[in-house]
């Protein structure tokens, strides 16, 4: 039971060790930052779905309006994840700063050093 328990804390540290790095390494006004890159996304969505619905067109499909929009979303997410790259690596690089240093500092309690 105690062996247990000491993962839990363990693992319970790791995790708000990541929050608290991707909270240190994101953009300075996020919620602006990611509206803006949304707003850039819709122009690339935009294009997936006319591209879609003209394909559907020309090749006489039915389905042209859940095709334009599937087509859209893929596009938006697309987008999305490419435009905000240096934010989500930097919160990335944040989270894996402050997980080593919880999991070194883990590591020493389990194996403290002797200068003896």
């Amino acid at each position: 039971m105690i062996g247990n328990h000491s993962h839990t804390e363990y693992g319970k540290k790791l995790v708000d060790a990541a929050v608290t790095g991707l909270r240190a390494g994101q953009p300075g006004d996020a919620g602006r930052y990611f509206s803006s890159m949304a707003v850039k996304s819709l122009q690339l969505a935009a294009g997936w779905a006319c591209a879609a619905w003209l394909g559907s067109h020309l090749l006489r499909r039915r389905a042209k309006l859940p095709l334009a929009l599937g087509y859209a979303g893929i596009g938006f997410l697309a987008a999305m994840a490419w435009n905000s790259r240096p934010a989500t690596r930097s919160m990335a690089s944040s989270a894996l700063r402050e997980m080593n240093r919880v999991r070194d500092q883990h590591w020493l309690e389990l194996n403290p050093i002797d200068y003896a």
